[in-house]
C-alpha cells in the first residue's frame, strides 16, 4: 500500500468513540470539539457504568464495531469508573479497547487505581473551556494519529 493511499485512507476513516459521561455540560463540550475536529468520528454516549457494559455486550452480540476508544469519567451512577474498567478489562473480547479516563479527580488513589486496573491514560478535566477543548483535541490527535489502534471488528 502506498504511503499516499494509506494517508488518504486514514484521513477518511471514521473513529468510534464511546463516551461514558453523566454531565450534560461535558458532553456538550466534547460534541462541540468533535464537530471542529479534523477527524471523522461517531460518538456514542452512555450515562452510567452499567450502560457501558450493556452497550459493549450488545455490540458484541450484533457483530457491530467496538469503539476505537472509550472516554470514561470516574464519577458515574450505578458503577463507578474503576468498576467499569475492571469489568471491561476482565473480558477478553473487550480488553484491547483503549480506555482514557477523563475526570475531575486529581486524587492519587484514583490515578493509581485506574492504572492498576489497566486504564490506558488518565487525564484531569481542565476547568477552562479553551483548555478543555485543546486537551480533548490533543487526546484525539494522539489516539487517532500517533498511536496505532487495535483492529475492531
Amino acid at each position: 500500500m502506498s504511503k499516499l493511499f494509506y494517508f488518504c485512507f486514514m484521513l477518511k476513516r471514521t473513529y468510534n468513540i464511546l463516551l461514558v459521561e453523566d454531565n450534560p455540560g461535558d458532553i456538550r463540550i466534547i460534541k462541540e470539539v468533535l464537530s471542529k475536529s479534523r477527524f471523522s468520528t461517531n460518538l456514542i454516549t452512555v450515562f452510567d457504568g452499567e450502560d457501558v457494559i450493556s452497550y459493549l455486550e450488545q455490540a458484541s452480540l450484533k457483530l457491530k464495531s467496538f469503539p476505537d476508544i472509550i472516554i470514561l469519567d470516574l464519577n458515574l451512577p450505578k458503577l463507578n469508573g474503576i468498576e467499569v474498567i475492571r469489568e471491561i478489562k476482565s473480558k477478553k473480547k473487550f480488553r484491547q479497547i483503549p480506555i482514557i479516563i477523563l475526570t475531575s479527580s486529581k486524587s492519587d488513589i484514583d490515578i493509581n487505581d485506574a492504572y492498576k486496573n489497566y486504564a490506558n491514560s488518565y487525564i484531569v478535566k481542565p476547568i477552562n473551556f479553551n483548555d478543555y477543548s485543546e486537551n480533548f483535541l490533543e487526546i484525539l490527535e494522539y489516539w487517532f494519529n500517533i498511536a496505532s489502534l487495535p483492529y475492531s471488528k
